[in-house]
């Protein structure tokens, strides 16, 4: 009988030692693909931030007077205000 003890403790505590170094193995692995994860994030956190300033480039005003040549745009015309008003109207 105290053989059959001492037997299944050994199993027991042989189980527990493997499966604590499953558990250790488990966490390295997950560890490492945490460490990547968050180099993916702070890469893409570059990105977004460059990107951004390109938007904001492009939608600046100089960016689009730079462009105005190329699309043919024109330079805006002084208004014509008529200063009597009875001019526009018919007698």
């Amino acid at each position: 009988m105290k053989n059959n003890i001492k037997n299944i403790i050994a199993i027991c505590l042989l189980f527990l030692v493997f499966f604590n170094i499953y558990i250790f193995v488990s966490s390295i692995k997950i560890g490492a693909s945490l460490n990547k994860a968050e180099k993916e994030i702070k890469k893409l956190e570059l990105e977004n931030k460059e990107l951004e300033a390109r938007s904001f480039e492009i939608d600046s005003l100089q960016y689009a007077s730079s462009l105005a040549p190329q699309l043919q745009f024109t330079k805006e015309s002084q208004a014509l205000y008529i200063k009597e008003p009875n001019v526009a109207l018919k007698p």
